[in-house]
């Protein structure tokens, strides 16, 4: 899960009560502890209230951009035309780049509503300069976990791992994190460097994965989870209120 969803979760009356310090723990829920730096709330709490062995706080986003395919008009245009709008979500940043500016000259807005079948994206309001089609682009920042999934899965079935880590293309081996090798040639002569990344996990025990959808209201307390879990043969959903 990432940040957010800690915090949800963290925010959710049913499981503050559980977490007084007079019936569990020992006060600490609502410090991070370090866990993570943007986290209200103490993952380790969870973790034993839940009964898993480590909750993992992962925040790394990507970048999402596209190109204007319209003039955008300063003061005027709320409705921007890209040429694919099918990454960007409502309620979110979003900015747009003057391309031409050395200095990265942006302005940043909020995402009203999105249409993807004609790739527009419609703003709050409008920016205060004009941009140009084919030129300028927009770019929104988006989690890798999205903040409405929690995924829970086991280390192993039946003493058997869920996933196994393979070899990726060139030789990648095992490695976490960014890497690099080299190989030396003499005809011609140079020096070929190489840069690499993670090798590549394999899930092989589908149904040991759960993938929880949180719902939640605009006091930001969860209030309905659905359980969704995959296997070779079936698929099975629950819900809890």
């Amino acid at each position: 899960m990432n940040s957010h969803m800690l915090n949800l979760i963290g925010n959710d009356t049913t499981i503050r009560q559980l977490l007084y310090k007079s019936a569990y723990g020992d006060g600490s829920f609502m410090a991070s502890a370090g866990i993570n730096d943007t986290a209200l709330v103490n993952a380790d709490v969870l973790k034993s209230l839940f009964g898993v062995s480590n909750i993992v706080v992962y925040d790394e986003m990507y970048e999402a951009r596209a190109w204007l395919t319209a003039a955008v008009t300063g003061g005027s245009t709320t409705w921007l035309s890209v040429n694919d709008a099918s990454d960007f979500e409502a309620n979110e940043k979003i900015w747009v780049y003057d391309a031409s500016e050395a200095d990265d000259n942006y302005e940043t807005r909020i995402i009203y509503s999105v249409d993807k079948t004609n790739n527009r994206i419609q703003i709050e309001y409008p920016f205060t300069n004009s941009y140009r089609a084919g030129e300028d682009y927009v770019m929104m920042q988006k989690y890798f976990i999205p903040s409405d999934k929690v995924a829970f899965f086991a280390a192993s079935v039946e003493g058997k791992p869920i996933a196994r880590y393979y070899q990726a293309p060139f030789g990648l081996g095992r490695h976490y994190g960014q890497f690099a090798d080299k190989k030396d040639e003499w005809d011609p002569e140079g020096t070929w460097i190489r840069v690499q990344d993670k090798g590549l996990p394999v899930l092989l025990q589908r149904d040991a994965l759960y993938v929880l959808d949180a719902t939640t209201t605009a006091a930001q307390s969860i209030t309905t989870t659905s359980t969704t879990t995959t296997t070779s043969s079936s698929t099975t959903t629950t819900s809890a209120g």
